[in-house]
């Protein structure tokens, strides 16, 4: 049998929220005005498929956002995405190859238009007339 002593630990820890506060916090943040800062969410399939149908709701997220990763550390979410891209599109081309063009085309158009609107210009302003 051991014997556990009490003891004190001192440090900082940052807990990603749990996925159904995560997409609480998402739809809030989707019909809140103005701009919404989430920070700490988690990762999850089903966390990033929140965040991809308010992005299709018409949100933007911001790439540089930084996510600690266990056992890698901080990484920005710009980073994360393009590594689950190339795992999921790139490497795996031989299955269901229409669906990973469509994706293809959809994460470049993406990219195109946040490159864009940093520059304020709004690729997407056509699409506002249907």
């Amino acid at each position: 049998m051991k014997r556990i002593l009490p003891s004190s630990i001192n440090g900082h820890a940052e807990i990603p929220a749990s996925k159904s506060f995560t997409q609480r916090a998402l739809a809030c943040a989707l019909i809140a005005n103005g701009e919404s800062y989430l920070k700490n969410i988690g990762i999850s399939d089903d966390e990033q498929a929140s965040l991809e149908i308010i992005q299709k709701a018409g949100a933007t997220v911001n790439p540089d956002r930084i996510i600690p990763l266990m056992f890698i550390g901080n990484v920005k979410i710009k980073w994360i995405v393009l590594f689950l891209f190339l795992t999921s599109t790139i490497l795996d081309f031989h299955e269901n190859t229409g669906g990973k063009l469509d994706h293809i085309g959809g994460a470049t158009f993406g990219f195109l238009y946040v490159f864009y609107l940093k520059k304020g210009i709004n690729i997407g302003s056509w699409f506002d007339k249907f």
